[in-house]
C-alpha cells in the first residue's frame, strides 16, 4: 500500500473545487471535503488515490471510479467528476456527493431506533444491491461502515466504496489468490477464495450479517459474546468453525415483538454457510422484507379496530398511527378512523384543522394525508402523533430539537415555549410502557401496560415570577423570582392551569416521561448497590 496523499486546506482542484478538510482514509484512498468554487454552498467529497500504490491499487481505484460513474440509484453514492490522469503533483481522484448523515453503524446504535425504521432501511439497501447486481456488479464489502444515511431526518441509506467490487469483463491482476474483504462480513466462499467468491450471494451474506447485528445490538451470528479477534485469519477460521447463534439468545425481547420472527428467519436463510441454501438473488430477500410491512399492518389494524370499538380512543389512535407507518398507501382507510378518534380525544381538533388549513406553512400536510398525495419523506409518522400540528401547536412557539440522556437511553425531542407563561416544554411522543412495581407498595401493584397519546411536559417547575404574573400573588415562604413556587394547594394548581390553558400531568404521564424509554429499575440500571 502506498503513502497517504496530503492535500492542503484551500488547495484548488482544476480551479473548480476548494479543499476544506480531511474526512477519512480507507483502503487505497484518502477522502477530503471540498466546495465548488462557483457555488460555495455546494459541498462534495473528493477521494484521492494514494501515492505509489502499485498496479493493483491503480486498477482497483480506476475500477471503483468507472463502476460508480455509470450507476444511478437513490441509495448508491453519486459521482460528480472524475480525474483519471495522474500527474507529478496530483494522484487520481474523483468527486462524489457529500453526505452529512451518520454511518449505518452509528445510526443503528441509537437507543431510540425503531424496528420499522430498521426494516425500511434494509429494504432500501436490498433494493440498491439488487440494482447493482442487475448491472453485473457484486459489491463484496457490504458493512455498516460502508453505508451512510443521506440525512438525519430521513431514512435513506447510501452505499459507498466499490473498491473491492467484482465487475465482469474487467481483467484485473487483482483477481489473484489474495483474500480481500472485511472478515466479519465475508462469506465462507470469500474467506476460502473459492471460485464463487464473485457470486452475488456474497452480498446476501454480508447484508444478512448487518441485519443480524441490527437486531442483536451488534452481535455477530457466528461469534460468541465477548469475542476478541486475534487476527483476520483467526477470525475467519473461527467463523467457519462455529455454529449459527439464534438472535433470541442475544435479544430475548425479540420474541415479544410482533412479526420479529419473520426477520429472524430472513437472517437465518441469508446466513447459510452453504450459498446454495441462501437466497438465490437479492430480489428474493428484498421481497420478503417488503412483505413484513403488510403483515404488521394487519396486526395493528385489528388492534386499532378492537380498541376503537371499546371506545378506547387514545390507545386506538396509537395503533392507527402504527398502521400508517407500515402502509402509508392505506391512508384512504386509516384517515377517517384517525379523525373519528381524534374528535373524541381532542374536541377542538376539527376547529383547529380548519383554522390551520388556511396557513401557508401547514395547508399541505392534512391535504396530502387525505388525498394520498404523499410519500414517506413528505409526512413523518411523528406528525400524525400530534394531529398533523407539524412544528406549530396552538398556544406554543416551536424552539427546535434537543437531545437528553437518562441512564443509557438518549432521546431527541422537540421543544416549545408556552406563550402565556414563557415556560419551556418538551414533546413526549407517546407510546406503550409498563407502569407500577410488583415489589413496591400495594397501590403500585401489579405491573401493567399503559398507552399514552403524545403530550407536552414542562421542563421546569413553575417559578414564583410566573405564578405572580398569572395569579397576582406569591404565597411562597422562600422568596425568589426564579425559585419554584411553594405553599400552594392542589386546588391552587388546578386554578393556575385553567387560567393558562394547561393541565396537571397524570401519574402515567409523569412516570412515562421520567422513564424516557428506559427499561431498568432505576435511571442508572438495576444494581441496588449504586443507590
Amino acid at each position: 500500500m502506498g503513502d497517504r496523499f496530503y492535500c492542503q486546506r484551500n488547495a484548488r482542484l482544476h480551479e473548480k473545487y476548494r479543499i476544506s478538510e480531511f474526512i477519512s482514509q480507507a483502503g487505497y484512498g484518502t477522502v477530503y471535503k471540498a466546495y465548488e468554487i462557483a457555488y460555495p454552498e455546494h459541498a462534495v467529497a473528493v477521494k484521492f488515490m494514494q501515492w505509489a500504490s502499485g498496479t493493483e491499487a491503480d486498477e482497483r481505484f480506476c475500477q471503483e471510479m468507472k463502476a460508480l460513474q455509470g450507476l444511478k440509484h437513490e441509495n448508491i453514492v453519486k459521482i460528480e467528476e472524475i480525474e483519471a490522469q495522474e500527474s507529478d503533483k496530483m494522484p487520481l481522484w474523483y468527486a462524489m456527493e457529500y453526505l452529512e448523515g451518520l454511518s449505518l453503524e452509528k445510526w443503528l446504535r441509537q437507543p431510540t431506533r425503531k424496528l420499522w425504521e430498521i426494516v425500511e432501511c434494509f429494504q432500501q439497501l436490498a433494493d440498491a444491491l439488487q440494482y447493482l447486481h442487475g448491472t453485473g456488479i457484486v459489491h463484496r464489502d457490504i458493512k455498516p461502515q460502508n453505508i451512510i444515511m443521506r440525512s438525519k431526518d430521513k431514512i435513506s441509506p447510501v452505499i459507498l466504496d466499490l473498491g473491492l467490487a467484482y465487475i465482469p469483463k474487467m481483467l484485473l491482476s487483482t483477481m489473484s489468490s489474495t483474500v480481500k474483504g472485511t472478515p466479519l462480513y465475508m462469506s465462507p466462499e470469500q474467506m476460502q477464495n473459492a471460485a464463487g467468491s464473485h457470486d452475488l450471494r456474497v452480498d446476501v451474506w454480508a447484508l444478512g450479517v448487518t441485519l443480524y447485528e441490527a437486531l442483536t445490538y451488534g452481535r455477530h451470528p457466528y461469534l460468541p459474546k465477548g469475542y476478541t479477534p486475534q487476527s483476520s485469519f483467526a477470525t475467519m477460521q473461527d467463523i467457519l468453525a462455529t455454529e449459527y447463534q439464534d438472535p433470541l439468545s442475544y435479544h430475548p425481547e425479540l420474541a415479544k415483538i410482533d412479526m420479529a420472527d419473520v426477520l429472524i428467519k430472513i437472517c437465518a436463510k441469508a446466513l447459510q454457510k452453504d450459498k446454495a441454501q441462501r437466497y438465490n438473488t437479492m430480489s428474493e430477500l428484498c421481497t420478503e422484507l417488503g412483505e413484513w410491512k403488510p403483515r404488521n399492518f394487519k396486526i395493528w389494524q385489528k388492534k386499532a379496530q378492537e380498541l376503537q370499538t371499546q371506545a378506547k380512543y387514545g390507545e386506538s389512535i396509537m395503533n392507527w398511527e402504527q398502521t400508517y407507518i407500515w402502509l402509508p398507501k392505506k391512508a384512504e382507510e386509516i384517515v377517517p378512523r384517525l379523525r373519528e378518534c381524534w374528535s373524541k380525544v381532542y374536541p377542538m381538533m376539527p376547529i383547529h384543522l380548519r383554522e390551520k388549513s388556511q396557513e401557508a406553512n401547514l395547508d399541505l400536510t392534512w391535504q396530502k394525508l387525505e388525498t394520498r398525495e404523499f410519500s414517506n419523506d413528505q409526512i413523518s409518522p411523528e406528525e400524525h402523533c400530534y394531529c398533523v400540528w407539524g412544528k406549530k401547536i396552538p398556544g406554543f412557539t416551536y424552539l427546535g430539537t434537543a437531545t437528553y440522556s437518562c441512564g443509557c437511553v438518549t432521546n431527541e425531542v422537540k421543544e416549545y415555549r408556552h406563550e402565556k407563561t414563557g415556560l419551556e416544554f418538551v414533546l413526549i411522543s407517546g407510546g406503550t410502557s409498563e407502569m407500577g412495581s410488583n415489589d413496591g407498595h400495594s397501590d403500585e401493584q401489579p405491573v401493567h401496560q399503559v398507552t399514552l397519546s403524545p403530550y407536552l411536559m414542562s421542563k421546569t417547575l413553575v417559578t414564583q415570577a410566573v405564578w405572580q404574573k398569572i395569579m397576582n400573588t406569591d404565597p411562597s415562604y422562600f422568596k425568589g423570582n426564579d425559585r419554584p413556587v411553594e405553599s400552594v394547594s392542589w386546588e391552587d394548581c388546578v386554578e393556575f392551569c385553567k387560567k393558562v390553558g394547561l393541565s396537571l400531568p397524570t401519574e402515567a404521564q409523569w412516570e412515562y416521561a421520567c422513564r424516557a424509554g428506559s427499561k431498568t429499575r432505576w435511571c442508572f440500571g438495576d444494581d441496588k448497590a449504586q443507590l
